[in-house]
């Protein structure tokens, strides 16, 4: 039979190989036939619908369907011994009969929603050197990596293999089932390592943020931007009159003081000037005041300068 076979001659039903050479050619697919071409979804629909609109018995043996989208496609109990379905995409399709069968080759296929049952043929299907689907090496490309996805396609024949005793199989299934579920839980990791240093790095914009507004404000309300001397005269009253309440409720002293010789302390400090013997003799931490009031007076009186000898001088 050629490929110049007339469109009107009858074809048997394709349930068999000569049969489906009939109808690939009436319809030109003369490549097909002799190898040069896989089988397309479109061809597979076909035939199925020449076939009464059913799968069973329909002959694809030894066939080329590498790498073809045939996802939620009814394969049950067609005929695939020997097909090429390296690669194929086989998500959600029906395998519930004998479906696949010696020597067919299904190595990196997508097997994803798949259905395989007990009636599924898988004993002497050839599924690749590392048995790994096709499930599991496409998801690098897609963002939403679900490797729970391959878990559930390796565990299903995991479990298949089991039921036949071929544990050597078997075996091979549930070494890529974990590691899917290493690659899931480290996926997991990774999304909240990313999302705790995102909220490490809000937390310091935050910070940053805050010390942006507590250094305006502080620059506002001390002198001004420069442009106000008398804010940090201000200032400097409300530290020798804050510290002075403190040293008069808080503070240690020798002799018992009023708020008077409190207020002078606190001025005497401020001004760092010393105060010798004509000062209350403070102990304990209001000795360490004073001395800390002391550079605070000094960086204040030279910031009074700067900022009235700027004001001045323009």
């Amino acid at each position: 039979m050629t490929d110049e076979t007339p469109k009107q001659q009858e074809c048997p039903p394709p349930r068999t190989r000569e049969a489906v050479d009939c109808w690939l050619r009436r319809w030109g697919r003369g490549d097909v036939v002799e190898g040069k071409e896989p089988l397309t979804r479109n061809d597979v629909e076909r035939l199925i619908e020449a076939n009464g609109g059913t799968a069973k018995d329909l002959d694809l043996s030894r066939r080329n369907v590498r790498g073809i989208d045939l996802h939620e496609m009814n394969l049950s109990c067609a005929k695939l011994q020997g097909a090429d379905l390296r690669h194929a995409t086989l998500d959600g399709a029906n395998f519930e009969g004998p479906g696949a069968g010696q020597q067919t080759d299904m190595e990196g296929v997508k097997l994803f929603g798949a259905r395989v049952t007990d009636r599924t043929e898988l004993r002497r299907v050839q599924w690749g050197k590392k048995v790994i689907l096709g499930d599991e090496s496409g998801m690098g490309a897609r963002e939403d990596k679900k490797w729970g996805e391959c878990v559930e396609v390796y565990r299903t024949l995991k479990h298949w293999y089991q039921r036949i005793g071929d544990n050597d199989t078997a075996g091979r299934f549930y070494y890529r089932e974990l590691e899917c579920q290493r690659k899931q839980v480290w996926q997991e990791w990774r999304e909240i390592f990313r999302r705790s240093l995102e909220t490490v790095k809000k937390f310091r914009e935050v910070a940053r943020r805050s010390w942006e507004v507590v250094k305006y404000c502080g620059y506002e309300q001390l002198f001004g931007y420069g442009e106000r001397p008398w804010r940090v005269v201000r200032a400097a009253v409300v530290i020798i009159l804050g510290l002075a309440v403190a040293y008069y409720l808080l503070g240690s002293f020798v002799d018992p003081i009023r708020f008077l010789d409190a207020l002078y302390f606190s001025a005497v400090s401020f001004s760092a000037l010393g105060y010798g013997g004509w000062a209350p003799n403070p102990e304990g931490w209001a000795r360490y005041m004073g001395v800390a009031e002391s550079f605070l007076g000094v960086f204040t009186i030279a910031l009074f300068l700067v900022t009235f000898t700027r004001k001045m001088v323009r």
